[in-house]
């Protein structure tokens, strides 16, 4: 296949397999462990720009080690959980909640390529079914596009009882949008309680509002509340801007 791709033909592509002997053979050189210090730089991520240019934020190891802590003190996120990821890595939904907050609890993950969600939505609900994923994160156009979608029989024999936190986020959520979903896939055991709205922003790494609904079963949850570790001030000002501090929250 890398003989027959145009360009490819003579690369030196890596070998797993022989790196993996090479690095825990007896004689492979010993390396020091760097654990990296609060202020040490994890990445940059880019805001969305709906405001105004998108700038980079610079994302500290101390920042996103504190906001992988209360997303899990907030959602009650534990080493049982499976989280059923196909967001793209580079997006700050996709890397912080469907690959990190995983890795930082202990629990198992299932990652699926975005254009696959896309080209065969029921794949997504049938790694949930397969896997017993307990968790998932998405969109609100994710949702509508599954919803009208899938069909029935794409999903024989799937059960989603085990889907107990069904994020939405990173765009406008139309409540009903997410309801459609949840009552075309309630007959395959979709909880009615799993959605948990969340609101966020690349300023504080991700989620700034998440909500545990509570009250009449069924209802769609609001966003508005932060994890309990998380302060906030909001400030009335020309343009009701909003401002948060946290252990989270970083200067762009």
């Amino acid at each position: 296949m890398i003989e027959g791709a145009v360009g490819l033909t003579g690369s030196v592509m890596v070998d797993g397999d022989a790196l993996y002997a090479r690095a825990t053979a007896n004689d492979a050189p010993a390396q020091p462990i760097r654990v990296p210090a609060d202020d040490d730089l994890a990445f940059i991520q880019c805001t969305s720009g709906s405001t105004g240019q998108p700038k980079g934020v610079m994302i500290t190891h101390g920042s996103l080690a504190a906001h992988c802590e209360q997303g899990a003190d907030a959602l009650g996120w534990t080493s049982a959980d499976t989280s059923v990821n196909w967001l793209p890595l580079y997006h700050d939904m996709g890397l912080i909640q469907g690959l990190l907050c995983p890795i930082y609890c202990g629990a198992s993950l299932v990652l699926m390529p975005p254009a696959r969600f896309l080209r065969a939505p029921a794949e997504w609900l049938r790694y949930m079914a397969t896997y017993r994923g307990t968790l998932a994160a998405a969109p609100n156009f994710a949702y509508g596009y599954a919803a009208a979608r899938v069909r029935d029989d794409e999903l024989d024999g799937a059960d989603l009882s085990c889907w107990r936190m069904m994020f939405c986020g990173a765009e406008p959520i139309h409540p009903a949008t997410v309801q459609r979903f949840i009552d075309r896939f309630a007959r395959w055991g979709l909880s009615a309680d799993a959605l948990r709205p969340g609101y966020g922003m690349a300023e504080a790494s991700l989620v700034i509002t998440v909500s545990r609904p509570k009250g009449r079963s069924g209802s769609i949850p609001s966003t508005a509340r932060p994890p309990p570790s998380m302060r906030r001030r909001s400030m009335s000002t020309r343009t009701a801007q909003m401002r948060c501090r946290s252990s989270t929250a970083v200067s762009r």
